[in-house]
């Protein structure tokens, strides 16, 4: 009976092993087949040049009504967990929570990323197949602000969920700055000693000049970011100020939740998009980007991070692995050519014919170690070379 159960116990653990074994294989398998389509489909993300694609806003990606609803869902599950989280992202930390622990908004969600991604391929030339890797509700209110970053995946999007106190649109650090968009009056003479536009109309390309030559052309390619009623607007009545003066256009009192605020772009001459709510910022990933500080309130914002799933798959320890695995796949050739291909018979064979002559040319010449005379060759030898 003991012996029974050890042979039991030992088939069970070969079963075991053997069902491990098939797992690791199909698991190595799956990743070498995704490394090699995406080799062929997809770029690096830090090399892919939509992944800078420029701000813009995306009109009306969720309604009121459902902004009130992620928030009190966001509200009672941090009155549940005791707070929102804050240290879920290392190196630039919101205060947020994933949108998976919310309950009764996936409905709301799903659109909201919907709009947000037709916005993005509009704008962006971003694929259709964008895919949600990470989605969560943010509050600013202890926290002010978030310094400039990047984002993980390719593509982002930020929805308002807050009324702000300034009036939305795109605010310029600068009056020349704010001049310069809305009347063409400048496009600085920053690419390699000469004017953005004068590149472009050679043929180059904004994303090439951006991000091949690292000019400062931006400036000359913002018309996507506010639409295009609102520029016809204040083009024709060019005495309209932008961005207005202190309390121009403002909200008046309990009509806004949060003052301040927006999205930053520091490469872009520190414009500020200021969304209304319901609207969304969208941009690449790798277009730095930051939280302007909010003066007082509450803002409430729901960010997206897509990808493309494949090249997401690939990114995410897949080509390491698919790298490794050939290095391996390389030196195990190797070693089996040297084990059973090659021959290294001849060359031994030859160094021995190469001992042999030499101990010949030796003893020919009386050196072999044992031989009599041995000592009057050397002599005679040495009489020799001294006589010539």
């Amino acid at each position: 009976s003991l012996r029974n159960n050890q042979e039991q116990a030992m088939g069970k653990k070969q079963g075991a092993d053997s069902a491990s074994l098939g797992v690791t294989v199909r698991w190595w398998f799956e990743m070498m087949r995704v490394s090699v389509v995406a080799l062929y489909s997809c770029t690096l993300s830090r090399r892919d040049p939509r992944t800078f694609c420029l701000p813009s806003i995306q009109r009306n990606v969720v309604g009121p009504e459902d902004a009130i609803r992620l928030i009190s869902a966001a509200e009672a599950k941090a009155a549940d967990l005791g707070g929102y989280t804050t240290r879920r992202h290392a190196d630039y930390p919101t205060t947020d929570l994933p949108v998976a622990m919310l309950e009764n908004v996936s409905d709301i969600v799903d659109r909201a990323a919907t709009n947000a991604i037709r916005g993005l391929v509009a704008r962006c030339e971003a694929p259709a197949n964008l895919e949600v890797y990470d989605a969560f509700l943010v509050k600013y209110e202890d926290q002010k602000s978030l310094q400039p970053h990047l984002d993980g995946g390719r593509y982002s999007a930020t929805v308002a969920l807050s009324r702000p106190r300034e009036t939305p649109g795109v605010h310029w650090p600068a009056p020349v700055l704010e001049d310069a968009f809305y009347h063409k009056k400048l496009c600085p003479p920053s690419c390699l000693g000469e004017p953005c536009d004068l590149w472009r109309s050679r043929g180059h390309s904004l994303e090439e000049l951006e991000t091949h030559w690292h000019c400062s052309c931006s400036l000359c390619a913002f018309d996507a970011i506010v639409d295009d009623r609102d520029q016809r607007r204040r083009k024709k009545n060019k005495a309209a100020p932008w961005p207005p003066p202190a309390g121009f256009g403002a909200a008046a009192e309990g009509d806004y939740d949060y003052d301040g605020g927006g999205t930053l772009f520091p490469e872009l001459r520190n414009v500020r998009v200021v969304p209304k709510l319901g609207d969304a910022v969208i941009h690449g990933a790798n277009q730095p980007h930051g939280g302007a500080d909010i003066t007082s309130g509450q803002r409430f914002l729901l960010a997206f991070f897509f990808d493309v799933p494949l090249c997401r798959k690939a990114e995410k320890d897949y080509f390491d692995t698919f790298m490794l695995s050939l290095l391996l796949i390389a030196v195990a050739l190797v070693l089996a050519y040297v084990s059973f291909v090659a021959d290294f018979s001849d060359a031994l064979q030859d160094e021995e014919k190469k001992l042999d002559d030499k101990r010949k040319l030796v003893a020919s010449l009386g050196f072999q170690e044992g031989r009599p005379g041995t000592s009057s060759s050397t002599s005679s030898i040495k009489k020799n070379k001294k006589d010539d």
